[in-house]
């Protein structure tokens, strides 16, 4: 189902449903733009780790939409460094709220992957079958 877009419109999608490996980071937070999707993460640091240990994440990192085989590139992050560069934790309970803005995709009911690498290890960021259901977009102007 496909939303009447309006190009001035922010669409936020709060807490969708998908599928990650345990301990990824929490993916908080969907909005469509008509210039670039952006995804809003938290992590919180644990003790598995001296200091809470670190994260990065990779410049080839792409979202993927179930119904098509179009690759959307990530374009920019906010508060979280592209590898090689690391985000060290200073203790085991530190946060951590990041953003990765990807190449803009079409407003509508769809279910996407996130892909850091592919195909994955345990540690790479990769989130699959993210629910995008135009019935829960709230329009922010």
């Amino acid at each position: 189902m496909s939303k009447k877009v309006d190009t001035q419109t922010i669409y936020l999608i709060n807490q969708p449903d998908y599928r990650a490996g345990e301990g990824r980071p929490k993916l908080l937070r969907i909005s469509l733009a008509a210039t670039y999707t952006k995804l809003d993460f938290g992590y919180q640091t644990t003790d598995y780790y001296i200091r809470g240990g670190w994260v990065r994440i990779a410049p080839e990192t792409f979202l993927r939409m179930h119904d098509s085989d179009i690759k959307y590139k990530m374009i920019k992050t906010e508060n979280i460094p592209l590898s090689p560069d690391h985000h060290h934790f200073n203790t085991s309970k530190d946060w951590l709220y990041y953003s990765l803005f990807f190449e803009p995709i079409p407003v509508k009911t769809c279910v996407l992957d996130v892909i850091e690498a592919d195909p994955g290890e345990d540690t790479d960021f990769n989130y699959f079958d993210v629910n995008l259901d135009a019935k829960k977009m709230i329009a922010l102007y």
